[in-house]
């Protein structure tokens, strides 16, 4: 029999863990400016996947031409595929990702923590999920995030 304290931490790690472990958020370590003043450099933006995301959220998508995943608010669509643009840019991202390029919304961020962790854990997943639960105290949701 499962004790109750165990099937709650069972339950908060399918809730706050990486998706590669079994849990439901994606991480990021900002690099870059381009989402300041709302998301910062060295920020940890915690993402959540969604079966339908809208124009005015900020996200990330899978870049091809960078190999990397870009933070960015959605300003548009067009046709199935989704226009993303930095808050600080002046213009629009010229890849255009469809849904299944998207890892998620930010559901929220910590902000600095990637400075501190960066050396730390970088590429570690579970270790930086873990910390990442204990430090659900210390998060904030930007307040011009959709709810």
């Amino acid at each position: 029999m499962v004790s109750r304290a165990v099937a709650s931490a069972l339950a908060a790690w399918t809730e706050v863990g990486p998706v590669g472990l079994g849990g439901s958020k994606s991480y990021l370590v900002v690099a870059g400016e381009s989402m300041a003043p709302l998301v910062n450099e060295g920020d940890v933006v915690v993402l959540e996947r969604a079966s339908r995301y809208q124009v005015g959220e900020v996200a990330a998508y899978r870049s091809r031409a960078l190999g990397v995943a870009v933070l960015h608010r959605i300003v548009g669509r067009i046709g199935s595929r989704f226009v993303f643009r930095g808050d600080g840019n002046s213009r629009a991202d010229y890849e255009r990702p469809a849904a299944g390029d998207l890892v998620g919304r930010v559901w929220v961020v910590f902000p600095g923590l990637g400075d501190v962790l960066r050396p730390a854990v970088l590429g570690t997943g579970a270790a930086l999920g873990t910390l990442l639960c204990a430090a659900l105290v210390g998060a904030r949701r930007p307040s011009s995030l959709p709810a």
